[in-house]
C-alpha cells in the first residue's frame, strides 16, 4: 500500500472516530424533548352559551362554571360516571378498560334573594 492510501485510511478511521464520538456525545447530554402526547389530553363536549356542545380538549376536564351532564355522557362497556358536586371530582366504575364520551353543561346557579 502507498504512503498517500495509508495516509488517507488513517485520516478516515481518526474522521471515523471523531464523528462516532460527537454522536455519543450528542446522544447522552442531550436535553429531552418537551412534547405534548396526545395521551395527556382529554377530548369531552362542552356547551356553549348558546346550549350547543363542541368539543373541548385540555389536559383536564372543566371544573368552574360547568357541570357533567350524567344523562348524556356514556360509557362504550358498561362504565358508570358520577360527579361529586362539591369537589366537582368524576369517577368511572367499570370492569374493562373503558373509553367514554362526557358532556359538560353549564351549571346553573339558584338565584340569591
Amino acid at each position: 500500500m502507498g504512503k498517500f492510501k495509508k495516509k488517507l485510511v488513517a485520516t478516515c478511521f481518526v474522521l471515523t472516530i471523531l464523528m462516532m464520538g460527537v454522536s455519543l456525545y450528542s446522544l447522552f447530554n442531550a436535553e429531552p424533548k418537551k412534547t405534548v402526547h396526545s395521551r395527556n389530553r382529554i377530548a369531552y363536549f362542552i356547551q356553549d352559551e348558546s346550549g350547543e356542545y363542541s368539543l373541548g380538549l385540555s389536559e383536564e376536564f372543566p371544573k368552574e362554571g360547568y357541570v357533567l351532564n350524567l344523562e348524556k355522557s356514556t360509557c362504550k362497556n358498561g362504565g358508570t360516571l358520577s360527579q361529586d358536586s362539591e369537589t366537582k371530582l368524576i369517577s368511572m366504575r367499570s370492569s374493562y378498560s373503558e373509553q367514554c364520551t362526557l358532556y359538560f353543561d353549564e351549571e346553573i346557579f339558584p338565584a340569591k334573594y
